[in-house]
């Protein structure tokens, strides 16, 4: 059985070499010292999982992760960041934009060979269940088959968001359409059965009421104004 493939984002000579010795071992192990080589090396390679420091030389590893999870090549390829910064507002960005999980410097090595190790197993188990299917999308995991929907905090935990019939599919047609402003018609037409006697206020109602449950992620389903509803992509501000 071939290895699996790991590409580290990171410009620090010293850090590479301690990851390397951590996963060479078990992985076969690439890194890149700036996103213009990382590109570079994805469209040459095919990877398991890609580690991204935030901080590099000709960018940041936030505008790296967006580009990544909007290429269909690496859209589906689980992203974890290691670095330096440690504000709860770089955390749920990183999450936001579809991360995996977050791990700070300095690494312990067993702890950190450890978290990798899960999120390719987590990684490998999604994509060989046959019940696994679904979606991913910034915080939140969908679990179509199972009409369920996880959440992430800030620390990367997920929990089960408890939703009602109508909230779940809601939720799941504004996942499923991200930036896209969507009229009130489009979502009554979507969600509710054309026949029923349901007006725009009980769009609302329930916008209302997901957005109690989404907690700090409440913001992104923002209203826009004589039209409906956008749910955003990027985080914006806390």
């Amino acid at each position: 059985m071939s290895k699996q493939s790991i590409l580290l984002v990171e410009d620090s000579p010293e850090l590479c070499l301690l990851v390397s010795t951590i996963l060479e071992p078990s992985y076969h192990f690439i890194s890149s010292n700036s996103i213009s080589d990382a590109k570079e090396k994805i469209k040459d390679n095919k990877f398991d999982l890609i580690i991204l420091d935030i901080e590099l030389t000709d960018g940041d590893g936030f505008s790296l992760c967006m580009w990544l999870k909007n290429q269909s090549k690496t859209t589906a390829i689980p992203i974890i960041f290691l670095t330096n910064r440690s504000s709860p507002y770089d955390k749920v960005l990183g999450f936001t934009l579809g991360a995996e999980d977050y791990i700070q410097k300095p690494i312990e090595p067993l702890e950190f060979k450890a978290r990798v190790g899960a999120r390719l197993r987590r990684n490998n188990d999604l994509n060989d269940s046959s019940t696994s299917i679904g979606f991913v999308a910034g915080p939140f995991r969908v679990e179509l088959n199972m009409g369920k929907i996880y959440m992430k905090n800030v620390e990367g935990n997920e929990s089960s968001l408890e939703l009602t019939h109508k909230e779940y599919k809601l939720l799941v047609y504004f996942l499923q359409n991200r930036d896209r402003v969507l009229t009130r018609g489009q979502i009554l037409d979507k969600v509710w059965d054309q026949t029923m006697n349901v007006t725009d206020r009980t769009v609302d109602s329930h916008v209302y009421t997901i957005r109690k449950k989404m907690g700090s992620y409440a913001h992104l389903i923002e209203s826009i104004p004589k039209e409906g509803y956008m749910f955003k992509s990027s985080l914006g501000s806390l």
